[in-house]
């Protein structure tokens, strides 16, 4: 078993699958190595970040795959391509809040990676779900 210190601490962590990258959120309090508005790519084995993404708020939530990346704060939920970090989906909820960072996503399916997410939609109480291709999305 391996121990490691971060100063300041996290808000965030999770595995990819059974690798031994994490993907970690800092909680704050440590601004000046882990801010809490970037999502860090650790490799344990190299016991370094690997690749960060930024976001305009605190970052909430987050889930990732094999392929995808998916981030939220508190006016947005986007979807991020990997390993080339290209853009795949951006939600903004109509009421420009989602104080939880709630979305739940599917597995990437097919040659395009199309996937499905839901989230808040714009009125209180109902879900917004779509599906997304990389060129297009469908509301089901």
């Amino acid at each position: 078993m391996m121990k490691r210190d971060i100063d300041g601490g996290l808000s965030f962590v999770q595995m990819l699958n059974r690798s031994n990258i994490l993907i970690i959120v800092g909680s704050g309090e440590n601004e000046d190595e882990y801010p809490s508005n970037k999502v860090f790519f650790w490799n344990e084995k190299e016991r370094d970040t690997i690749d960060e993404i930024e976001m305009d708020g605190k970052i909430i939530s987050a889930s990732i795959t094999n392929d995808m990346l998916i981030v939220s704060d508190t006016t947005e939920v986007r979807g991020i391509k990997l390993p080339q970090n290209v853009p795949f989906f951006s939600h903004k909820p109509g009421n420009g809040l989602n104080s939880r960072g709630l979305f739940a996503n599917s597995i990437p399916i097919g040659k395009d990676g199309a996937m499905c997410v839901a989230n808040p939609a714009e009125e209180a109480g109902k879900i917004k779900v779509q599906w997304y291709n990389g060129t297009s999305k469908k509301y089901a």
